[in-house]
C-alpha cells in the first residue's frame, strides 16, 4: 500500500488545487500581476482565474446621457468580448515567457465581468488562496501611492492580497 507521504517528492510542495485570483486590464502592472500570479500558482498547482472588469456601472449609465451626448452607445457585448480577447493574448504572452520556468502549464481561467473592477475583483476572489493586482503608482512620489483598485481590495481582502510592484526598467 503506498502512502500519500511516499509519493511525493520531498523538494516539492505538496498539491492544494487552490485557486489564484489576478485582476488585468491591459496595463503593464496587470502583465506583471499576471506573472507572479502564474508564478504563485505554479508552486502549488493552483488554478489562475484571471479577471478582467472592462466596464464600470458608471460608465455604462454615463454612455449617451447628458454626459456624452453626442456619442453613439457602444455594444457592451463587444466591448466585454474585446476585453477577454485582450486578457487571453496577455495570457498567452506571459505563459511564453515563462516557458522552461514552469513545472507545469498551469490551468487558467480568463472571464470579462462588466462592473468596478475592484468590486468585481473583491467578488471573484472569495474563497481563493489569494488576489493579485498590480501596483498602478508612477513616478517618483506616486510610486510610492497604491493604485484604487489595490487600495479598495487591501480595506475589503475576501482572502490574502498580493500587490504587485512595477517591474524595474532599470533608470
Amino acid at each position: 500500500m503506498t502512502t500519500a507521504a511516499a509519493t511525493e517528492r520531498p523538494d516539492e510542495p505538496p498539491s492544494t488545487s487552490g485557486r489564484v485570483v489576478v485582476g488585468v486590464d491591459g496595463s503593464s502592472g496587470s502583465r506583471e500581476a499576471l506573472r507572479a500570479a502564474i508564478l504563485a500558482a505554479d508552486l502549488r498547482g493552483d488554478t489562475v482565474q484571471v479577471i478582467t472588469a472592462p466596464l464600470s456601472d458608471t460608465e455604462l449609465g454615463a454612455w449617451g446621457s447628458a454626459a456624452w451626448p453626442a456619442m453613439p452607445l457602444p455594444d457592451p457585448d463587444r466591448i466585454v468580448d474585446a476585453a477577454r480577447d485582450t486578457a487571453r493574448s496577455m495570457v498567452a504572452d506571459v505563459l511564453g515567457e515563462l516557458d522552461g520556468r514552469l513545472r507545469t502549464t498551469p490551468r487558467v481561467d480568463v472571464q470579462a465581468v462588466p462592473g468596478n473592477p475592484a468590486r468585481v475583483l473583491i467578488e471573484a476572489a472569495r474563497g481563493a488562496d489569494r488576489l493579485v493586482v498590480g501596483h498602478r503608482g508612477r513616478g517618483a512620489v506616486s510610486s510610492l501611492v497604491l493604485g484604487s483598485v489595490g487600495l479598495h481590495c487591501l480595506a475589503d481582502p475576501p482572502c490574502p492580497v498580493t500587490i504587485v510592484p512595477p517591474a524595474d526598467d532599470g533608470s
